[in-house]
């Protein structure tokens, strides 16, 4: 056993999510744990009623509604060295944790962040998916290199618990506190990227609704 680590989901007003950390989040998350690392799955209910969330795994109730105010919460509860972001609409290889914490173990570092795909639907075809992530993948590479910040996507975000305690996540914008706390940790490390296909987690579309990709 490697160490003690956190994996935090926050859950925001979206129906069915209880289905979805059973079936989509947990599995990968489950089997890492048989692998090389111990894992406390940290569930944050930003002031959701409709459920028993003490069904799926203890959590906290975090009563202001924001993805930042939900990962404020779950680092403050954080017990473990490493942390990572996990959202309840994505699904995690199995091997995801594992190739993370191969980046993110390295002592010059403070965050590891991964690239991640769509899930194939009605109005986004398997082969204009592939078509807009080789262009976005590119576009993330080219830019890794002087704004790394912009490039780190919360539901693929891990970085040392330690460091993260010591800057907070800001709960002041309604969205890119992912990439602000990633700019905060580049004084403790370099924010690095995976780009291995079995730790690419497959996500749906609740950021950009049912708009065009393009």
């Amino acid at each position: 056993m490697h160490g003690f680590h956190d994996g935090m989901l926050p859950l925001l007003r979206r129906q069915n999510q209880q289905k979805r950390i059973r079936k989509m989040c947990m599995p990968g998350v489950r089997k890492t744990e048989l692998a090389k690392h111990l894992f406390n799955k940290l569930i944050i209910n930003t002031n959701v009623d409709f459920v028993c969330w003490a069904t799926v795994s203890p959590y906290y109730n975090e009563q202001k509604q924001s993805p930042g105010f939900a990962r404020q919460c779950g680092l403050e509860h954080a017990r473990g060295k490493y942390h990572f972001c996990i959202d309840a609409d994505t699904f995690y290889p199995c091997k995801y944790v594992d190739l993370m914490m191969t980046k993110l173990t390295r002592p010059d570092v403070s965050c590891v962040s991964s690239l991640w795909s769509f899930f194939p639907d009605e109005n986004h075809s398997r082969y204009g998916l592939f078509l807009f992530e080789l262009v976005r993948d590119m576009f993330l590479f080219i830019q890794h290199f002087k704004r790394p910040e912009l490039c780190v996507r919360g539901m693929v975000f891990a970085f040392n618990a330690e460091y993260a305690k010591q800057v907070k996540i800001r709960t002041d914008i309604r969205r890119g506190e992912d990439g602000s706390l990633a700019l905060s940790l580049k004084p403790f490390g370099k924010i690095v990227f995976l780009y291995n296909r079995k730790a690419r987690p497959v996500t749906g579309y609740g950021t950009i609704g049912h708009q065009s990709l393009w």
